[in-house]
């Protein structure tokens, strides 16, 4: 292992190419001194050099589930440059060790905005963790602050407040829902976007009317947004409309109006989803699949397999 990891620091300046997979192994599950000599040796590469090593240790993990870089995707939290930062906080995104909480949370003042929008919308997992109890309330309540200070915060960019708005919309508490209605009649579009997608999130009954509303939006990244939101609220009532925009001039909205169509259920949209999983696109019926399959699921958990038919 210590020859493996030395070979691979020793390549790590190497510009002609990518690693090999064996060089990227060798960085997978490495200890305390492990990571000392790899923080040496990475603190010597040119930033272009960084990002494309780390862009290639992402693209490895999620090809290898076996593979861990987590720990050197936590040194990268602090590089200097803050694109290898964004694609840090965005590599760890599946983590919810709770001492991730505390780098993330800082890098909400990061000088860089797009990393301070990144470490925002990370934070959602730590949200849904609060919401279901299980994140301690010293911590839960200075985890909800800094993102509503972020989303009240005129000052901040537009970017980095609609992140924090989503990922603080999973608590369903009354002044969260205040915050989510003031970004609905904002100005900027975007917060308006980021309000739909919130309401879905949030799970809140008295955001239903304003979702199917937006099944009717001119704007496709509305239509797109309340078709993902009327699947997660289960709003059987969006079913007919729902059904239309599988065939919406956006094929985005499509592939929502799929996926919300398997979390809604019900006869008609079964009827819906078998005609678009024998139809010749091949990105519909994939999706539609999926969609029965969930349905199957939610109807029969112990043998999804006899629903599907």
């Amino acid at each position: 292992m210590v020859n493996r990891l030395t070979s691979a620091l020793e390549a790590l300046p190497d510009r002609k190419g990518s690693p090999s997979a064996e060089q990227l192994e060798a960085f997978s599950g490495l200890g305390r001194e492990g990571l000392r000599q790899f923080q040496e040796a990475w603190q010597g590469l040119e930033p272009a050099c960084r990002r494309r090593y780390i862009k290639n240790l992402t693209e490895a993990a999620q090809d290898d589930v076996q593979l861990d870089f987590d720990g050197v995707f936590r040194l990268c939290l602090s590089d200097p440059d803050p694109e290898v930062r964004v694609q840090a906080i965005e590599a760890l995104w599946e983590n919810r060790d709770g001492s991730l909480l505390r780098p993330l949370m800082g890098l909400l003042h990061d000088a860089s905005a797009e990393v301070r929008a990144a470490a925002a919308a990370s934070l959602s997992c730590y949200v849904d963790l609060l919401e279901l109890g299980r994140l301690p309330s010293p911590r839960g309540e200075a985890l909800k602050a800094a993102l509503l200070g972020l989303v009240k915060d005129d000052n901040e960019t537009i970017e980095v407040r609609r992140r924090a708005l989503e990922s603080i919309a999973g608590l369903e508490q009354e002044d969260v829902r205040e915050f989510i209605a003031l970004a609905y009649r904002a100005p900027e579009r975007q917060m308006r976007v980021s309000a739909v997608y919130a309401m879905g999130r949030n799970l809140a009954d008295s955001w239903q009317p304003m979702i199917l509303a937006e099944l009717h939006s001119a704007e496709p990244e509305f239509r797109y947004e309340a078709a993902r939101a009327a699947g997660e609220m289960g709003l059987a009532e969006a079913v007919p409309r729902l059904i239309r925009l599988t065939e919406d001039p956006d094929r985005q909205v499509q592939l929502a109006a799929i996926w919300s169509l398997g979390q809604v259920g019900g006869e008609e949209a079964k009827g819906t989803l078998r005609a678009c999983a024998e139809g010749t696109d091949a990105g519909r019926r994939e999706a539609a699949e999926e969609a029965l399959a969930e349905i199957a699921f939610r109807e029969n958990p112990l043998n999804p397999l006899l629903n599907i038919a």
